[in-house]
């Protein structure tokens, strides 16, 4: 609930407990869609639980009794929808009739798309944390940076953090194979692994795309559980709206069905009637589902959009080597005295995509002059390293 309210107020969260290890496009995903489907759950229980579920026009020889009995039978063993100009006896053989059996289990439905929502989160927690850097730790020992008499020592743990993960997997391996692999990672900068520096940042895109075919897949689940195109629910909306016409009761949520059922009597006889049917749970059905459509459509454009820019963010070398030059320049650590191939090789060699990625969520979560100081420190430790001191004509690198 916190996260929600900073979203609509433009303010960042404070330090509550809460994961902070992804861009505000992942917690709309993960987040605010799972709240907003969870709610909805909870407003179609509380609808279906109170009050009249269904209401049925019966023969009114019927007792109250019958009465009871026919209302319960017709929800649970479904009804159908038959337009008003076609004549019920015929129903059986009628193109337009639709079997109607999703309203029983729409609140359990939104708890499931909840959770399936909120599955990427996790794998990208559970595998971020197993890989030896816990970002949401980071970031959260970020946002104590306001607090001037701990600000060295967090910015010097940061640091220490971010360099024993950036060490850890890097291919020390001496000779011309090493080189020559370490070259192919830097340029096929979506080559996957640990000691090529890209780990983090390969499975963050994946998560990403996870969420964006997440959007997709649930629209045509919904198909699929509604039995009708629900993909173009909205669409049908926006254009009879520019036809200037009202919107009709949609077949896809009537609110006036029909019912079959049958009675055994003690004696062994067997009646079947046909009722009609009234239900009141279908009008918030409609609303729900077509307010979700909107929202659907809005998180899979933002997702898409996030998706490409983390692309060329973590994809394009000159980008990184940008992102590096700039939070250098701000804490007066670059000057044009400094050696490009330094820098670059400090970008390429030591941060490398991972290092570069984790600074840019610890950006997102905080501010830039946090990142500055971090990558200040970064770059101390860099230029301290015996490893990246050698003679910088052995490195095979381009100039800046």
């Amino acid at each position: 609930m916190p996260q929600i309210l900073s979203f609509f107020s433009g303010k960042k969260l404070a330090s509550t407990g809460v994961f902070t290890d992804d861009d505000l496009v992942d917690k709309l995903n993960h987040d605010f869609t799972s709240v907003v489907l969870v709610v909805l759950a909870v407003v179609i229980s509380a609808r279906q639980y109170v009050g009249d579920q269904i209401q049925c026009w019966v023969p009114g020889y019927f007792t109250s009794t019958y009465v009871d009995y026919t209302g319960k039978i017709c929800w649970v063993t479904n009804t159908y929808h038959l337009p008003f100009n076609e004549n019920v006896a015929d129903a059986d053989g009628s193109p337009n009739k639709r079997k109607i059996s999703y309203y029983q289990w729409v609140h359990m439905m939104l708890i499931v798309q909840a959770l399936l929502f909120y599955a990427p989160a996790v794998l990208w927690r559970s595998y971020n944390v197993a890989a030896g850097i816990n970002l949401n730790n980071l970031i959260q020992a970020a946002r104590k940076l306001g607090d001037p008499n701990q600000r060295d020592k967090t910015i010097t743990y940061i640091g220490r953090h971010v360099d024993r993960y950036l060490g850890h997997y890097r291919d020390e391996e001496r000779g011309v194979l090493a080189r020559f692999r370490a070259s192919v990672a830097r340029r096929l900068h979506f080559m996957p692994g640990k000691k090529y520096g890209n780990y983090l940042a390969v499975l963050y895109l994946l998560v990403k795309v996870m969420y964006l075919a997440n959007v997709v897949g649930q629209m045509f689940f919904m198909n699929v559980f509604l039995s009708a195109d629900y993909h173009w629910y909205g669409i049908n909306l926006l254009t009879h709206l520019a036809r200037y016409e009202d919107w009709p009761q949609s077949g896809v949520f009537p609110r006036v069905t029909i019912c079959n059922f049958k009675v055994r009597q003690l004696g062994g006889n067997v009646h079947r009637y046909t009722v009609q049917c009234v239900l009141p749970i279908n009008f918030f059905n409609e609303k729900i589902y077509l307010f979700l459509w909107f929202w659907l459509v809005m998180v899979f454009a933002f997702t898409f959009v996030s998706l490409i820019v983390w692309i060329y963010k973590i994809g394009f070398r000159r980008e990184r080597l940008n992102f590096v030059k700039l939070h250098l320049a701000t804490i007066g650590k670059m000057t044009q005295d400094t050696d490009r191939r330094i820098v670059q090789r400090f970008a390429t060699e030591y941060l490398r995509q991972d290092g570069i990625m984790v600074l840019r969520l610890i950006g997102l979560n905080t501010d830039g002059i946090a990142v500055s100081e971090i990558v200040g420190e970064l770059w101390d430790k860099f230029r301290a390293s015996p490893v990246f001191n050698e003679d910088e004509n052995a490195s095979d690198i381009d100039d800046v």
